[in-house]
């Protein structure tokens, strides 16, 4: 646990990891956000691939949730720096309905940035890191913007559910969840089973 990474409002303060707020004169507050739960949503699975959406949020062990992200990114402004579309990706995704990322489009290098502010010093970056985290460095890379995160931060998902044994599938099944496919969404379903299985773990 770590003291409240402070942003300063009209009417007090709030802290950008778990999204408190509270009063002017009020005392530093501690913090249990100390992990950040990423997601992408892609037009490949190499590192090279497009990102269409970046969803991700704040959350402790015990299942709670914080600050959250999501933004959806202009996929001509990622072919500019370089990243490149999958046909069969592209066929897959024409299966599932209401893709999310398609409205409210922002240049890549602007939703890195605002997400780089976002996730600044944060300790634990969880994901299914050998799809999430080199498509995501390799865009930094690309787009010369800095990487905002320590490579020693990312901590593997999937790592984490085999050690708690099971089925991984099986799983995930147990928790529900709305909006397959929508990156925030994704985020906020993997934190239900993340948590549940450090606890287990832990136990």
């Amino acid at each position: 646990m770590s003291k409240c990474d402070i942003i300063q409002k009209d009417t007090g303060y709030a802290c950008k990891r778990c999204a408190k707020v509270w009063a002017v004169g009020s005392g530093a507050r501690e913090c249990s956000m100390d992990h950040l739960m990423v997601d992408l949503e892609t037009l490949g699975n190499g590192p090279r691939s497009v990102i269409t959406q970046i969803g991700a949020c704040y959350f402790n062990m015990d299942g709670e949730v914080g600050a959250k992200f999501e933004a959806n990114i202009n996929i001509q402004s990622a072919l500019d720096v370089g990243l490149i579309i999958d046909g069969d990706t592209i066929k897959w995704w024409f299966d599932q309905p209401n893709p999310t990322w398609l409205k409210d489009t922002d240049k890549i290098v602007k939703v890195l940035s605002r997400f780089g502010q976002f996730c600044h010093g944060v300790k634990h970056v969880w994901s299914h890191a050998t799809f999430d985290m080199p498509i995501i460095f390799n865009a930094y890379r690309e787009c010369d913007v800095k990487i905002p995160f320590h490579y020693r931060t990312p901590r593997d998902i999937r790592t984490l559910t085999w050690l708690h044994g099971g089925d991984y599938k099986e799983l995930k099944k147990r928790f529900p969840q709305e909006n397959k496919h929508d990156a925030l969404s994704d985020c906020l379903h993997q934190v239900k089973y993340v948590s549940h299985c450090y606890k287990d773990i832990k136990k």
